[in-house]
């Protein structure tokens, strides 16, 4: 039996851009798969946020 290993996402529940992307990038150096722009960060940045986090880590979901 073959198990595959569990996906680790993180969700940057954050209200501020620059302290989303730094726990972002500590998140992908952790082993994180999945980075999903929080609830916070989108109230308060709008699809900014989403833009720019898509520019930083590209397609990681």
């Amino acid at each position: 039996m073959r198990l595959e290993r569990p996906v680790l996402q993180v969700a940057l529940d954050f209200e501020n851009l620059s302290r989303a992307l730094a726990a972002a990038r500590e998140a992908v150096e952790g082993g994180a798969d999945w980075i999903e722009a929080g609830t916070p960060l989108i109230k308060s940045e709008g699809l900014d946020a989403v833009r720019e986090l898509k520019k930083a880590f590209g397609d990681r979901r």
